[in-house]
């Protein structure tokens, strides 16, 4: 943690006791390997974004050195901007309670996010549990994403000058607002010859749990939506309850 923070790392969470810990550990190894690989200092924040909790979320939060925000609206780009608005550094990365990231990405990040030729970027996505037909959607959502140059949403990089140029995620959007950040940002992008970067050497892990949720079917089901949004570059629709479950 430096006092002014070169960058921030927003984390949008919601009654995350168990998979916050796991994240916010990840975060700390990658930022050692990079303090460790970097020759210039980069002092970093880490905020969590908390969307109303009910759980020891912001305790946890705290206790590991973060800083709490609050986002009382269910919804995730609000609550990803809320994270935005706090941050103090000028590069940012977004990561979900659910995540966690590869050790060398925040340096990769970091190094990019230096470079004249680069607006921003995301990274492929893995799972901790293997479920073989699941597996394979992923795969062919990975390389959609990096075909189409478009985020995961769990794990994004900016600049907060370009964040706040595109006025932020769209909060008109129940989900897919990951898509409509890639699409603003790489339009950004193009007026000065800037391109957004998919780390295909550094994928991050997310959690599995809407399987237990959901079952196999409804995954799939979701899965296969977002492959058709995703071709038809529109944001994610008539998925509500599957990333907002009532409880």
């Amino acid at each position: 943690m430096g006092s002014s923070p070169i960058l921030s790392i927003v984390i949008p969470a919601r009654n995350e006791e168990k998979l916050l810990p796991g994240a916010l550990r990840s975060i700390e190894i990658a930022l050692a390997y990079h303090h460790a690989h970097d020759l210039e200092t980069t002092p970093a924040e880490v905020i969590v974004s908390d969307n109303l909790s009910t759980d020891r979320t912001a305790e946890i939060a705290r206790a590991a050195g973060a800083r709490v925000v609050k986002a009382d609206v269910r919804n995730i780009a609000h609550v990803r901007n809320r994270g935005a608005e706090a941050a103090r550094g000028a590069f940012l990365i977004f990561v979900d309670a659910d995540s966690t990231l590869h050790r060398r990405s925040i340096h990769r990040v970091i190094s990019l996010l230096r470079r004249p030729d680069v607006i921003g970027g995301s990274a492929p996505m893995s799972h901790d549990r293997r479920v073989p037909d699941l597996q394979a959607l992923s795969l062919l959502m990975n390389a959609l994403f990096r075909g189409f140059s478009s985020a995961f949403g769990a794990f994004m990089f900016c600049g907060k000058e370009d964040l706040d140029a595109i006025g932020g995620f769209d909060e008109g959007a129940e989900a897919g607002e990951e898509l409509i950040f890639s699409e603003a940002l790489k339009k950004r992008g193009r007026e000065r010859r800037q391109k957004f970067r998919i780390l295909t050497e550094c994928p991050f892990w997310t959690s599995m749990r809407k399987l237990d949720l959901h079952g196999r079917v409804g995954v799939i089901r979701v899965l296969l939506g977002l492959v058709r949004d995703l071709m038809a570059r529109r944001p994610f629709k008539d998925h509500y309850r599957y990333w907002y479950p009532i409880e």
